[in-house]
């Protein structure tokens, strides 16, 4: 799976080590085995993510199918969302566990506090990430498809799963989309594919578009009715960076204190909903754990997190070699691992701002398996490289064996 990085292969066993000492100390620290097992899944997933990307990856055509079929379970799956959003509940099937969290809301008569629609999903924040995963997952499911029209279609699909997130009150989400677009565009400047840049362009721009006048003409007062939540959604631009900054950078000197330099061990962060076994009241600065950094750094500790250090760069180095096999794939192969990488890259920003979510062990592994089909393209290549030449080969002796034989 790390095939040109040595360096990789000797890190790797180095922090499982750490992961099973924080196992350790955690379970000793807190006595919640629950919590500890939670603490550890957290770092174990993406890493079978990885595993389930790689083999996946091998085969373009499995590893489009498994997008497909993502695709398939969660639009459909989007519509509840706007049940939520109607009040629609089903009996307690729509509504939120727990109570949800509360949202505030800006309206004409004043500001208002309430849940976002959450649907099937049962949280708004699972459903804004399922929702904004879809969304950029048909984007790629469309962009690696050789026909124009499967990519305007699959891009209205990701039009509709977009809209829904502003239903969520989750603003994370819109700027999860957005960044896997921008990324994408990057990815296809930085190749100088010109063609596959205007491609992504109207690929966004002519769903939304249309989207627009289809809503205006259809639907006239909908978006007088969701003024709210495209109110909320407006606030990003000028929050963003306030947002990634407070949460972010501002947690890491907290975080740090939390840690006592060896960490408190796997799951110390852990949000656990309703089982009880919280224990961020023996956490001095338990606000951390809204990031990302902050959590990891005070539960792996700084020598942990020294070497996780080590290991993005090391992982950094072999995707930009791997990029460069991409040269040898069709356009439509080349787009989906492109967009599976931008999508997984588009994550980071939102695990900084927002690490709750991905204590759901099905996002870790989602995102681990976008990043992981990327570390098959040297594997992909040698295979079928090796396979061309031993066709080259059987094809050269066959004669030679036909004269060896009539000479004897």
């Amino acid at each position: 799976m790390f095939l040109g990085s040595p360096q990789l292969v000797s890190l790797v066993p180095l922090f499982l080590a750490i992961v099973g000492f924080q196992a350790f100390n955690s379970f000793v620290r807190f006595g919640q085995p629950t919590l500890t097992m939670i603490g550890v899944g957290f770092y174990l997933a993406p890493l079978i993510g990885l595993w389930m990307g790689y083999q996946l990856g091998l085969s373009p055509p499995t590893l489009r199918g498994f997008v497909g079929l993502y695709l398939l379970f969660s639009v459909p799956w989007s519509f509840t969302v706007w049940l939520s959003h109607q009040g629609v509940q089903w009996g307690k099937l729509l509504s939120e566990v727990g109570g949800g969290i509360l949202i505030n809301f800006s309206t004409d008569t004043g500001s208002i506090s309430q849940a976002g629609a959450s649907g099937l999903w049962r949280t708004s924040e699972l459903a804004a990430m399922h929702l904004a995963a879809a969304a950029c997952l048909a984007l790629v499911y469309g962009w690696s498809s050789p026909s124009r029209s499967t990519s305007n279609i699959f891009g209205l699909g990701a039009l509709f799963c977009t809209f829904l997130t502003l239903l969520t009150g989750r603003r994370k989400a819109l700027v999860l989309v957005v960044a896997f677009v921008l990324i994408m565009l990057l990815f296809q400047i930085l190749r100088g594919d010109v063609r596959m840049r205007d491609r992504i362009l109207t690929g966004v721009l002519g769903p939304i578009g249309i989207g627009v006048l289809g809503v205006v003409a259809l639907f006239p007062n909908l978006l007088v009715d969701l003024n709210p939540f495209l109110w909320r959604a407006s606030t990003i631009p000028g929050e963003l960076w306030q947002r990634f900054w407070n949460v972010g950078f501002n947690a890491i000197w907290p975080a740090i204190e939390n840690s006592q330099i060896i960490g408190l061990g796997a799951g110390a962060l852990a949000q656990t909903g309703q089982l009880g076994i919280n224990v961020s009241g023996q956490v001095a600065n338990p606000w951390v754990s809204e990031s990302g950094v902050g959590k990891l750094i005070t539960e792996l500790g700084l020598p942990g997190v020294v070497v996780l250090l080590l290991i993005l760069v090391q992982f950094g180095r072999l995707l930009v070699r791997n990029a460069v096999l991409l040269r040898s794939f069709d356009p439509s192969s080349s787009n989906l691992y492109l967009g599976l990488l931008a999508f997984s890259l588009a994550n980071v920003p939102f695990f900084i701002a927002a690490s709750g979510v991905y204590g759901d062990p099905f996002v870790l592994i989602l995102v681990g398996l976008s990043l992981g089909a990327f570390l098959a393209l040297p594997t992909y290549v040698y295979t079928h490289t090796v396979e061309q030449i031993n066709q080259s080969s059987s094809a050269e002796l066959e004669p030679n064996s036909g004269s060896i034989a009539s000479v004897s």
